[in-house]
């Protein structure tokens, strides 16, 4: 390679120094191929990730490729031999939590996580591949702590549990069980369990989250004495229960995408919401569709008829989003306000229309370069303008607060006292624990700058579903064998990305931070950072999107490793194609 760089003008060497390292690699072993050179047999922390995930997302495709680039990607059974290193047996996976140690032994500041639990459906399918029988319900050695009715029966779902650090770029599932159906009192202790062994990793647990059934809601019950009822007064209103470690708090949210659906379908099935402004009716949407197919002309809105026939599809999270966002408010204004008389009172629907949007957008908000809502409540003393942005997320949600208090159905009955009251009770739990939040970690502790309430979501473990589900083209509902392959597979993995056809669709890259038994640690970390910075001296210094390597790294290194990540992704593109070709 040196006497290669020698016969090269200046021109080729920068376009050589920029190619990133996985390319010069590749370079490197394609020209000692060529030359019928010996090729050195272990492979670099990037080559081993790129190969992993083109086998992860297409076996036929990786064959393809591997003979296309002459066999200087690893052998499959190469491949196999590095899952086998990995335990990804039910239960809560060692690996996955000493990989969370390693990250937090690298950082010279405290990480912060989110705990995100929820079912998956799984095919319920006994199989036998020798003495090993799989498809029962597994608990991974939990048992002996967790009642179970019948050991022997199939399994239907799995229950996975995943982090997502608040101040990094990073998630990791780090268990999951086999489960039929599961009790509030098991379902308890496995999440205090998770926290315990969290804690033990070295990262700090501020949240937790989960959908609204009614097992969640009977556990949320019992560790906080939340219970909203005819007597209920919100001053006294409890978010939060204490980590059995550390006595601090931890904030509960039911998941805003969940509850979003839940609002949607709740007017949708009952067409009119009583507010304090007049009815919120189903019709104006309905209307709005008709006109708007009538002109053929759509007033800068996504309406559809998907959105108003959402039975088939009520699990995607974008079209109950789409149904309740300014452009369809702002397209309703515009017919009322040209006399249209169809939309004449109109005003109560529009106006609930703009505050569960922006109720969402607090309720997901990333990025300190965002504005409005979408901007994260940020401490600061000192900017005037960052303290205005916070008094105007508190104001808001203060209004939503009252107004969803005061829903009611048209039998004049509080919608929060109601049978569909799940929605509107857990946006109110996720404007509490927010506030909360905010004022215990960056106004008390400060230990926080802000808070990217997208982290607390549970689009993550949603998205890690897709994953799943991706493997090997499409596959619903993978059987319990099928599973344990996958996850052996994801742990060892941080490329893998879903397409925009689920539930939910990524709105920020979290890496999956991955684990093996073969690569430093250090290399481990950087690996899994999308982006590269120094880390700064101070403590707790949550930068966004906190990215972290070895702070002694040079400026070099430093602009490889961010043109890896550019390649990977762009690699990871190009295997697609080659799927789809295939």
């Amino acid at each position: 390679m040196v006497s290669l760089k020698s016969k090269l003008d200046k021109n080729h060497l920068d376009v050589l120094e920029q190619i990133g390292k996985s390319n010069k690699e590749f370079l490197k072993r394609i020209i000692l191929k060529c030359n019928n050179n010996k090729v050195n047999k272990q492979y670099s922390p990037e080559l081993r990730s790129f190969a992993l995930t083109l086998h992860y997302y297409s076996p036929k495709a990786y064959d393809y490729v591997r003979k296309k680039f002459d066999c200087i990607l690893p052998h499959p059974k190469t491949l196999y031999k590095w899952y086998t290193s990995i335990n990804g047996n039910p239960g809560f996976n060692s690996e996955a939590l000493k990989s969370i140690e390693e990250r937090c032994k690298f950082v010279n500041y405290f990480l912060f996580g989110a705990v995100i639990f929820d079912e998956m459906d799984i095919k319920s399918e006994v199989e036998r591949v020798g003495s090993k029988m799989y498809g029962l319900v597994d608990f991974g050695g939990m048992e002996k702590y967790i009642a179970i009715d019948d050991p022997n029966k199939l399994a239907k779902q799995v229950l996975v549990f995943t982090v997502v650090c608040i101040n990094g770029s990073w998630k990791i599932p780090f268990g999951y069980f086999f489960i039929d159906s599961l009790k509030a009192d098991a379902k308890k202790f496995l999440i205090l369990k998770s926290l315990e062994l969290l804690h033990a990793s070295g990262i700090f647990i501020t949240s937790l989250t989960f959908d609204g059934a009614a097992v969640n809601m009977s556990i949320m019950k019992q560790l906080t004495g939340f219970y909203i009822d005819k007597e209920y007064q919100n001053n006294n209103l409890q978010t939060y229960f204490l980590h059995p470690v550390t006595e601090k708090k931890v904030f509960i949210f039911l998941d805003p995408s969940h509850m979003l659906k839940l609002v949607r379908n709740c007017l949708g099935d009952f067409r009119t919401i009583i507010a304090e402004d007049g009815e919120v009716s189903w019709k104006y949407f309905e209307q709005l569709h008709t006109i708007q197919e009538k002109e053929g002309l759509h007033l800068a809105n996504k309406l559809r008829c998907k959105h108003l026939n959402y039975r088939k599809q009520k699990m995607k999270v974008r079209l109950a989003a789409q149904l309740f966002s300014n452009s369809v408010a702002d397209s309703m204004t515009v017919l009322k306000n040209m006399n249209i008389s169809l939309f004449k009172d109109s005003i109560a629907t529009i106006r609930f229309i703009n505050l569960f949007n922006d109720l969402f957008d607090i309720m997901n908000s990333k990025s300190l370069k965002s504005s409005h809502f979408k901007k994260p409540l940020q401490y600061s003393k000192e900017n005037e303008n960052q303290q205005n942005h916070n008094n105007i997320i508190f104001e808001k949600l203060l209004e939503c607060e009252k107004y969803i208090l005061n829903l009611e159905t048209k039998n004049s009955e509080k919608l929060i006292f109601s049978k569909r009251k799940v929605g509107f009770v857990g946006f109110l739990i996720c404007i509490y624990s927010l506030q909360q939040l905010y004022h215990e970690l960056c106004e008390n502790e400060k230990v926080l700058k802000y808070i990217p309430s997208y982290k607390m979501s549970q689009d993550h473990i949603e998205l890690l579903y897709g994953c799943i589900r991706a493997h090997n083209g499409c596959n619903n509902n993978p059987t319990v064998r099928q599973f344990v392959g996958i996850f052996k597979k994801i742990l060892v993995h941080h490329e893998l990305r879903t397409d925009n056809t689920g539930n939910c669709i990524p709105q920020e890259n979290i890496s999956i931070l991955h684990i093996t038994s073969k690569i430093d640690p250090v290399n481990v970390i950087n690996m899994t950072t999308p982006s590269i910075q120094h880390v700064l001296p101070e403590i707790n210094n949550n930068k966004e999107d906190g990215s972290i390597i070895d702070k002694n790294i040079d400026r070099d290194t430093e602009r490889l490793l961010t043109l890896i990540k550019n390649f990977d992704t762009l690699i990871c593109n190009t295997s697609m194609h080659c799927i789809r070709d295939c």
